[in-house]
């Protein structure tokens, strides 16, 4: 195809892909915007619509109004006046007012008027009316005592538009009374009045959801149910809306429909005609156009070509082609093909000169250059090496570098080119040939390889005559291995003296790199050593430190090396250092002391051995120590000499305890039957409540006394963090130069444990706290959640912690009373030193445990760690208690318990038997059961001495009975069996010392008369 169509299909393809753009952009942008205008136009319809309707509803709301707001109706609904009804609901009213129908009721519910206007005559309204508006079920009960309701209704085939309220007086005030009902159907004279507000036709039909489907399809009716209105194309000119109208109880009721015309859209039809026209017009003249200008310099451009094909076809010197004298584009593409002719014709003579230079530099080389292919032909050789092989400067057809290379080394040749790229050159290759005469000769060749259409298509090799200089090689190698024979022959004497040297030598050499591992060993060791190790002058600056001593002091070996260093020892133990290092000397020179160093402002113990070395004249040279951090191990110490001292004391506390509430659980007794006499007097009365009250506030220290008994356990319960914080507060007042500051979130943990002891544990602290900032300070009480893992804190067992911390910055403990601070009755305040050692046998009780930071002047912190509780916490009031009416065995060992406890029982109602022991309850047990009256309830206590306790008791009576059901009691409250009682058999448990009230609850509950 010429290159005058190739043009004129380009630019024919071109413009009608640019006029194809042009009318999509602009078809698009004028639909957009003639289907906004008529979206405009169809919103405003509709609202046009529905302010019409809105209007008419308005227009009934406003008459009953006036209405409603009348003294005169609101007479005749309270007083029946029937001259009301004459004067004001006669046919007139209807008519003028249009008005289909009124209903009047009184509060009563009786119906003072009803009527409906039907063909210019009233008569009585429609049974399905006032079934829709009389009653509580109607509309009647859905207006209260305001602006009433309006809207639409369906009453049979009609519908109707009403709006009802109740009277009031003319000024507004109420109350309401009665209920008043105006209405009017959808009709033809409706539908007139909303043409006349809308200026066109509209249709009012009732909702029927399948006649509507299938006229509008599926999507206009879910447009219309989704969103109150459709619009459905009716033809190319016209538009059907369709506005949904719900009723009073949001039902949809009735359709309005309106027609529109579709002036907007057809106008942009016709634009878009008429776009397309013109486009269509404009290409055809552009094209025709555009065919006469190419024609003109096509033309032009072919007589170019027909002169740049005369000369190609016929080739001479100064030929040229036609130009115009014109300054355009075809003229200077004449210009420059003249100037590349000219251009051309100059090369040409430049390159047969230089091949005429090359050709003369060839012939007269005097090294050989001959090319050849992968296969060995010769495609070219120079004179030198046609001379080398024919002995004249002409080749023969078909020769091979096979006809002279020695076969030995062609396979040399072949390994060096294998594999050449482009331009990659091999060599020197000694390769030896034979001249025309059949004589050898060495040649180093150089080859390099020749690249045509992207591989290589020959090799050009250039060697030079090396046979002289092989041969003179040669020479030199056989003298020399003749000289080096004469050598070793010369100096066999000497390689033997050298062998013994060389033994002597290598033994040397291992020793020294024995010497130098051992030391770079040494190094490694003391540089390694977590302990301090330090060597110093006389004078005290350091010759020597280890990478822990440096460490742990913040020293730098380079830069604090040679100077002078002192440990910041603390005042209290600085002359026991002294004098221990002054008592070292020639016959005691080394020796072990534990002192305190303050660092970073914290305070480490240091262990010590120090060894003074005197040089040989007894004068001492240095002084060396070696240390370690033994603050941890101190603590430890601390820890379990605490633990030791509780645990002795616990041995004596639980007997005590147990015996003590044994004798409150009968002063509790006798009180409570003395209070139930009626002979006593109200005055006695309020004095035994009062005894009562304060022996129950003795039972605390009971408490207290058992947390020290080796074998308790306390009764574990979720506890709120947060609300025992707030209860051990609430313990403890704080005068006015104490500033107390709690930090802690609600979303702490709850605690496992037994909120009455850990809240007197944590009070022992708090009051320790308060003393320590007497005469005014700050003492700051947080909590937080806390995960100890496998490297948790100092002998706390990993798991889910909440730590309380409390923190003053009071005077603080000294070092030597932190040791002692949790022994008992040890204390430097005016407490009688108990708070701290009850504290921390409760905490230990609870599986946690306390850490204690202080020093002198910086204040004291306590941190408590109990563990989290995996339940949730649920407050629970106390049930009701009611009288009884079983039967049941009692077993203590205390008489005067049994007597005073089965004396209460019975008061309220119980039928009691006792025993002494376990052997006793069991054998009055199955006596009953054999007698056929067996008991409902035993209750046991858990220590008789030197006989059965409950814990045995029980299990033997399970054997005897499975059902049998049991409660145990002791005044050991923090016995294992007490906390878990029903791993071990019993149903219920009682701490002594109780009341009576709370035996009978818990009877109550076991016997299952209250549920818990």
């Amino acid at each position: 195809m010429k290159i005058r169509w190739k043009m004129l299909l380009v630019v024919a393809v071109s413009l009608l892909v640019f006029f194809s753009a042009t009318y999509v952009s602009i078809s698009s942008i004028l639909n957009a915007s003639y289907k906004s205008i008529e979206g405009r136009d169809i919103e405003q319809r509709l609202d046009k619509t529905m302010v019409a309707y809105e209007h008419e509803e308005a227009n009934l709301r406003t008459i009953l109004i006036d209405y409603t707001n009348w003294d005169d109706t609101y007479e005749f609904i309270s007083q029946k006046d029937p001259e009301y009804l004459e004067s004001n609901f006669v046919l007139g009213t209807f008519i003028n007012l249009h008005l289909d129908d009124v209903v009047i009721i009184d509060d009563q519910g009786e119906l003072l008027f009803a009527y409906h206007l039907q063909n210019d005559t009233l008569v009585p309204s429609s049974q399905d009316l006032l079934n829709m508006t009389v009653g509580p079920d109607g509309l009647q009960g859905l207006v209260g005592n305001g602006e009433g309701i309006s809207g639409l209704v369906r009453i049979g085939d009609d519908l109707t538009m009403f709006s009802c309220r109740r009277a009031f007086h003319s000024d507004g005030s109420g109350p309401g009374i009665g209920f008043i009902w105006f209405s009017r159907t959808v009709d033809d004279y409706w539908a007139s009045n909303m043409k006349d507000l809308t200026s066109y036709d509209v249709l009012m039909e009732p909702y029927d959801d399948g006649a509507l489907h299938q006229e509008l399809g599926e999507k206009g009716f879910q447009d219309l149910v989704r969103n109150g209105y459709a619009v459905v194309e009716d033809g190319d000119d016209r538009l059907r809306l369709y506005s949904l109208v719900s009723d009073v109880y949001g039902q949809p009721t009735m359709v309005i429909t309106s027609t529109m015309g579709r002036d907007v859209f057809l106008f942009g039809k016709e634009t878009m005609e008429l776009v397309l026209y013109s486009i269509i017009v404009a290409s055809m003249i552009f094209l025709v156009i555009i065919y006469f200008s190419v024609g003109l310099a096509i033309k032009r451009v072919e007589g170019l070509e027909d002169d740049v094909n005369k000369i190609y076809r016929d080739p001479k010197d100064g030929q040229r082609v036609r130009i115009e004298d014109k300054q355009d584009e075809i003229s200077s593409l004449g210009r420059s093909i003249n100037i590349m002719l000219e251009n051309l014709e100059m090369v040409k003579k430049d390159l047969e000169e230089k091949e005429a230079l090359f050709r003369s530099v060839l012939r007269d080389q005097t090294e050989m250059i001959v090319r050849f292919d992968p296969e060995l032909n010769i495609t070219f050789g120079n004179e030198s090496y046609f001379k080398f092989v024919n002995g004249g400067p002409r080749s023969k057809s078909g020769q091979s570098l096979t006809d002279h290379v020695l076969p030995i080394d062609l396979d040399k040749l072949l390994n060096a080119i294998r594999g050449l790229k482009k331009d990659e050159t091999v060599g020197p290759l000694d390769i030896r040939s034979l001249d025309r005469n059949g004589d050898l000769r060495w040649h180093a060749w150089t080859i390099r390889s020749v690249v045509k259409n992207g591989s290589v298509s020959e090799y050009q090799a250039v060697a030079r005559d090396v046979t002289e200089q092989k041969l003179t090689d040669d020479e030199l190698k056989k003298y020399r291995e003749s000289l080096e024979e004469m050598v070793k022959e010369r100096t066999a004497e000497l390689m033997k003296v050298n062998e013994v040297l060389a033994k002597e030598i290598e033994k040397r050499r291992a020793v020294e790199k024995d010497l130098k591992m051992s030391q770079r060993r040494y190094q490694a060791v003391i540089e390694d050593q977590t302990e301090l190790i330090v060597r110093t002058s006389p004078d005290g600056s350091i010759n020597f430190m280890n990478k822990a001593f440096s460490r742990f002091f913040g020293l730098e070996n380079g830069k604090d090396a040679k100077q002078p260093f002192a440990q910041n020892i603390v005042d209290e133990d600085r002359e026991k250092y002294d004098k221990f290092i002054e008592g070292l000397d020639i016959a005691n020179p080394s020796g072990m002391i534990e002192y305190k160093v303050l660092v970073n402002g914290k305070v480490h113990w240091l262990q010590w051995t120090y060894r003074k070395i005197f040089d040989a004249e007894g004068s001492l040279t240095e002084v060396q120590g070696v240390g370690r951090d033994i603050t941890e191990l101190k603590k430890l110490q601390n820890e379990r000499l605490q633990t030791a001292n509780l645990e002795s004391l616990g041995l004596l506390a639980g007997g005590m305890a147990h015996e003590f509430n044994n004798l409150l659980t009968i002063v509790l007794g006798n009180i409570s039957l003395i209070r139930s006499s009626p002979a006593i007097d109200e005055g006695l009365r309020d004095r035994l409540e009062s005894t009562e009250r304060s022996i129950r506030a003795g039972y605390s220290l009971t408490e207290s006394i058992l947390t020290f008994s080796s074998g308790g356990e306390p009764l574990m319960n979720p506890i709120p963090a947060v609300a025992l914080i707030k209860d051990v507060i609430s313990d403890v007042s704080f005068s006015s130069s104490i500033i107390l500051k709690l930090d802690y979130t609600e979303d702490v943990w709850d605690i496992q444990g037994d909120r009455g002891q850990l809240r007197q544990a944590l009070r022992a602290i708090v009051v320790n706290a308060k003393e320590a900032v007497s005469k005014g300070g700050e003492v700051v009480i947080s909590a937080t959640n806390v995960l100890v893992t496998e490297k948790g804190a100092s002998s706390i067992p990993p798991g889910r912690y909440v730590r309380i911390d409390i923190t003053d910055n009071g005077i603080g403990i000294a070092d030597d009373d932190l040791p002692h601070i949790f022994d008992p009755y040890y204390s430097t305040k005016r407490s009688k030193g108990l708070g701290l050692t009850y504290a921390l046998s409760i905490v230990k009780r609870h599986h946690g445990n306390i850490l204690v930071e202080s020093g002198l002047g910086i204040g004291s912190k306590f941190s408590v760690f109990l563990l989290a509780s995996d339940e949730v916490h649920h407050d629970e009031g106390p049930g009701p208690v009611k009288e009884g009416g079983a039967r049941i065995l009692l077993m203590d060992d205390e008489e005067d318990i049994l007597e005073v406890t089965g004396e209460l029982l019975s008061v309220h109602g119980y039928e009691v038997g006792k025993a002494l022991d376990g052997e006793g309850a069991i054998a009055e047990y199955e006596r009953a059961k054999k007698e056929g009256r067996p008991y409902d309830l035993v209750i046991m206590d858990l220590t008789i001495k030197g006989g059965m306790g409950g814990k045995e008791a029980i299990s033997k009576l399970r054997m005897l009975d499975p059902g049998v059901r049991a409660i145990v009691s002791s005044g050991y409250s923090t016995d294992p069996v007490m906390a878990k009682y029903r791993e071990f058999g019993f149903d219920g448990v009682v701490k002594k010392p109780y009341t009576i009230i709370e035996m009978v609850a818990e009877i109550q509950r076991v016997l299952g008369h209250v549920s818990m």
